[in-house]
């Protein structure tokens, strides 16, 4: 996986999760004052709340609460530490603290996973590119013949002369009569049909004039 790029850097993480557990302990020593303890506690609250949010937005590219694919998980924490800081006495556990670093995990893994969805685009964009070189990046691999014939220079090939077509004399069809008997061969009696020797006579006198021509 690519490096992951946090909105909320190890360095702002921590410096925030010190404030807020500093304000939880606030929170534990006034909740020593009875009554109005609980009060100042209430207002510790929320200033706790301010803090957070006004850090994460002006800090952190602007990360808030309801945005994300974890908005349930960073709602969910923000939520949870202000009703634990509502409730007298379990206001002295470090609720704002814990609300605080729920956010912080929701927003770590929504930048991690944009990284992956990232990955997965260039992956698909590389593959394509591997597939159809010469439709998407308009460049030819490097043993293709079109990129050979590029990398040459111009004029290094020997010019070949172009090929003559073959001159192939024309048929005087008209000729072709000329070689043709004079004469129609004599037909061969047919089955059953008795040969004389008057008929053999003329057939021999017939080819002798044949082989004359």
């Amino acid at each position: 996986m690519d490096k992951v790029t946090y909105r909320v850097g190890t360095a702002s993480a921590i410096s925030l999760l010190t404030v807020e557990l500093f304000l939880d302990g606030v929170q534990f020593l006034i909740n020593l004052i009875p009554v109005l303890g609980q009060v100042i506690n209430l207002g510790v609250t929320f200033i706790g709340i301010f803090i957070a949010s006004l850090w994460l937005f002006i800090f952190c590219d602007g990360v808030n609460y309801f945005t994300g694919k974890k908005a349930g998980l960073k709602v969910l924490g923000i939520m949870t530490g202000t009703v634990l800081e509502l409730v007298p006495i379990v206001n002295a556990l470090p609720a704002l603290t814990l609300g605080v670093a729920l956010v912080i995990i929701g927003t770590r893994m929504e930048d991690r996973e944009k990284a992956k969805e990232r990955k997965e685009v260039k992956e698909k964009a590389a593959a394509k590119t591997r597939m159809f070189p010469t439709r998407i990046s308009g460049r030819v691999p490097a043993g293709m013949p079109e990129a050979r014939e590029a990398e040459e220079p111009q004029g290094s090939r020997a010019a070949l002369p172009e090929p003559r077509p073959i001159a192939r004399p024309r048929q005087d069809w008209t000729k072709v009569d000329s070689y043709a008997p004079k004469t129609p061969m004599p037909r061969a009696p047919g089955p059953g049909v008795p040969t004389t020797a008057k008929d053999g006579a003329a057939r021999r006198e017939r080819a002798d004039e044949l082989e004359a021509v």
